[in-house]
């Protein structure tokens, strides 16, 4: 992997690890107020965590 490819690899880890973090804040914000955890913006907001935790591991597994 070339210097550009890997800035460019670190860069969208650093992406999905700042969209995982909105999300969990966001999430952590709902159940402090009483939402029920099978509400369905806590399972879409659990849905994206998953598919960006999901893909920064595979670009960080590539990375290294």
């Amino acid at each position: 992997m070339n210097r550009v490819q890997a800035a460019l690899a670190a860069a969208r880890i650093e992406l999905h690890w700042a969209i995982i973090l909105r999300y969990r804040r966001r999430g952590c914000r709902l159940i402090e107020r009483g939402e029920p955890l099978t509400s369905l913006r806590l399972q879409r907001y659990t849905r994206i965590i998953d598919r960006h935790g999901r893909l920064a591991y595979q670009l960080e597994s590539l990375f290294e």
